[in-house]
């Protein structure tokens, strides 16, 4: 399949793969379940991916999960 020339950089003609795999692996890495975050990494993740949707006032309030783990942190 040659994957390693599937998505080349239209400037350079180098390929991308490298860049894909990291979104997919994060991404795998943040769906898994028992994967678990605390707050404040949690919160930032969440204004990160909404930034935008933010900033154009098509999102005004976001309703923050409890946690799934109380004891010994809140995770």
């Amino acid at each position: 399949m040659n994957c390693s020339q599937q998505y080349i950089n239209g400037s350079k003609g180098e390929p991308l793969r490298g860049l894909i795999q990291d979104h997919i692996i994060s991404a795998f890495l943040l769906t898994k379940l028992d994967t678990f975050l605390e707050y404040d990494v949690f919160s930032n993740l969440l204004q990160l991916s909404l930034t935008r949707l933010l900033e154009n006032k098509q999102i005004t309030r976001i309703k923050i999960p409890n946690p799934a783990i109380y004891f010994p942190r809140k995770l």
